[in-house]
């Protein structure tokens, strides 16, 4: 009875493990809010002050 939780509780840690380093690798990897779409207001003018921060660099 005591190999059976033993076991039972080895697979349960592991498959607790996978699952966290798949969630951090899947929020690690995500992109950022602001990339991708063109019609935003805040992404225009993000874009803006990096183009200004390259004329003075």
């Amino acid at each position: 009875m005591f190999w059976q939780y033993l076991i039972v509780s080895f697979i349960v840690s592991a498959a607790l493990l996978i699952s966290a380093v798949r969630v951090i690798r899947f929020f690690a990897s995500a992109p950022g809010k602001c990339s991708g779409c063109s019609g935003c207001a805040i992404n225009d003018l993000k874009k803006d002050i990096m183009i200004v921060q390259k004329r003075t660099s």
